[in-house]
């Protein structure tokens, strides 16, 4: 599963999450067929996020 987009709508105090904690909810669409995808649908299951900026 590949999701794609961008998203600012966190407040300072939010963001970074510190260690322990769970990161914000997000929600972007799938590459694949464009449907939404939460990071909530995987509570419980290992993932990798990648955060990277191109400015």
């Amino acid at each position: 599963m590949f999701v794609s987009g961008s998203f600012s709508s966190f407040a300072a105090g939010d963001y970074p999450p510190r260690t322990g904690q769970f990161h914000p909810d997000f929600t972007l669409p799938n590459i694949e067929d464009n449907k939404p995808v939460s990071l909530s649908q995987y509570r419980g299951r290992k993932i990798l996020l990648i955060h990277f900026a191109s400015w």
